[in-house]
């Protein structure tokens, strides 16, 4: 990094993190403005605390899993209107995936790392092992995590009969796969 980028907070922002959306780019120039003003009193570790601050303060109000997952759910009721019904299963049951990492991330303070050493010490693959550990978070939140597990393990066996089986999948199917996923994130969005 040059010395330009280590000593312009708003640069620094906008690489550290790869996704730019306007509510980040307004809290960026928030702390920025704020570095700017205090520039004398303040030290490199300082600017890049705030700056750090400010990005963590931005993903906690905006978070891009929670909205893929909307847009998911969204594309998957498009691509059944369109009879892409194969499709449909994927998005139905990606949109699950993307709220539940979005509670492990947001509401559990979990990390990434923490899922793949997770995963990497089970046998299970990273969607069984982010199933079981939302869970727990929805046990010990008293959210019927019974109910949860039945449908999106309904959702799943669709998924993987949808994207990798040599079957045929019809309009009642994908229908089915949709009503699965907004039954199971309305289960979910109780963590939120």
């Amino acid at each position: 990094m040059s010395l330009l980028v280590l000593n312009n907070p708003f640069v620094f922002m906008i690489l550290y993190h790869k996704d730019i959306n306007y509510t980040k780019i307004s809290i960026t120039f928030v702390s920025f403005f704020l570095v700017f003003f205090f520039k004398n009193t303040l030290n490199l570790s300082a600017i890049f605390y705030i700056c750090k601050k400010a990005y963590i303060f931005a993903n906690f109000f905006m978070s891009n899993l929670k909205n893929k997952s909307e847009l998911n759910l969204a594309a998957a009721e498009l691509l059944h209107k369109q009879s892409y019904y194969p499709s449909v299963i994927h998005c139905s049951y990606y949109s699950c995936i993307q709220l539940m990492k979005h509670i492990w991330l947001y509401k559990m303070n979990k990390t990434e790392q923490d899922l793949k050493n997770l995963t990497d010490f089970s046998n299970d693959g990273s969607h069984e092992v982010l199933i079981n550990q939302t869970g727990g978070f929805m046990k010990n939140k008293a959210i019927d995590f019974r109910t949860f597990n039945n449908l999106i393990g309904q959702l799943k066996k669709l998924r993987v009969n949808a994207d990798y089986k040599d079957i045929q999948i019809d309009s009642s199917v994908s229908n089915n796969s949709i009503t699965l996923s907004k039954d199971s994130l309305l289960i979910l969005k109780k963590c939120l």
